[in-house]
């Protein structure tokens, strides 16, 4: 079985169990651990990968209990193998589980991911790791869906945080299917440029916008609307400055000084106050 497979058949897990979030992150750790120690006919259920927990702290930003913890369940699950080391330098070794290797007797052609896929998927999953979440494989270069890792997701919510826009709510499944299906539609990059955009506009004075939507809102309704800096502050910046009256002022100068009758004095205050407001209105 294939990385490209693997990803699939792991996406499609997913969909039926839900994966505590320490878990996910560990599982793509090592999915890119062994992945790279694969043998030489690229077949992942037959490579195992001997890590140590010092390397998965830093692999995965997760505390050693943490890990144990994850690591129990995936174990439990069926998603990996695991086998003690014996001491300093004689690592745990780590390899896919039976759920994998059940599945692999019973897929057909169409389960499975072509060669070309599979050696982008090698290189962006080694990328994804490396640069600890700062990448994401895009699921529309595969005919199924394909598991956007973790740390994207949360490196959304933090980038959120930091504009002290709005609270995450504590249960965040609302949140994490937003963000993935903004990240599916629109990528990592743009998701995080309409969040800065957003911010600048709702926390600047001289933009009218001062809703703080959730970000499972922002990301559902109204994402598109600041994908583009320009038209996005445009669409929402102040007539006339930080105070959005100026306009209003010039209005009323403009209406005196049409007003002026002959000797170079305005309109009674009252006549023209009720002109201003019959041409704000549309009054004839």
């Amino acid at each position: 079985m294939m990385i490209g497979t693997v990803f699939n058949q792991y996406s499609r897990y997913r969909l039926d169990h839900e994966l505590a979030h320490s878990e996910e992150i560990l599982f793509i750790a090592l999915l890119a651990q062994i992945n790279w120690a694969r043998n030489e006919d690229n077949n992942l259920l037959n490579s195992n990968v001997a890590i140590g927990n010092p390397k998965l702290v830093v692999l995965t930003h997760m505390s050693t209990k943490q890990i144990h913890r994850a690591r129990n369940s995936l174990m439990q699950r069926g998603l990996i193998e695991f086998k003690n080391g014996s001491g300093k330098k004689n690592y745990a070794i780590y390899s896919l589980g039976a759920y994998f290797r059940n599945l692999d007797i019973n897929l057909g052609p169409d389960d499975k991911v072509s060669d070309k896929l599979n050696d982008k998927l090698n290189v962006q999953l080694n990328v994804q790791v490396n640069d600890k979440g700062s990448k994401i494989l895009d699921p529309r270069d595969l005919d199924n869906n394909i598991y956007i890792p973790a740390p994207t997701i949360e490196k959304v919510i933090l980038f959120w945080n930091q504009f002290q826009i709005s609270r995450i709510p504590d249960n965040k499944e609302k949140t994490n299917a937003a963000i993935l299906k903004a990240l599916l539609d629109h990528g990592e990059e743009a998701v995080l440029q309409a969040i800065k955009n957003y911010a600048e506009i709702v926390n600047g004075s001289e933009y009218i916008l001062k809703t703080r939507w959730q970000l499972s809102t922002f990301l559902d309704l109204h994402v598109e609307k600041f994908l583009d800096e320009e038209s996005a502050k445009a669409m929402y910046r102040a007539k006339g400055g930080p105070n959005g009256r100026g306009e209003q002022r010039d209005s009323r100068d403009d209406w005196k000084e049409r007003f002026k009758n002959p000797a170079g004095t305005h309109s009674d205050e009252r006549d023209l106050e009720e002109l201003l407001v019959r041409s704000e209105t549309g009054g004839g």
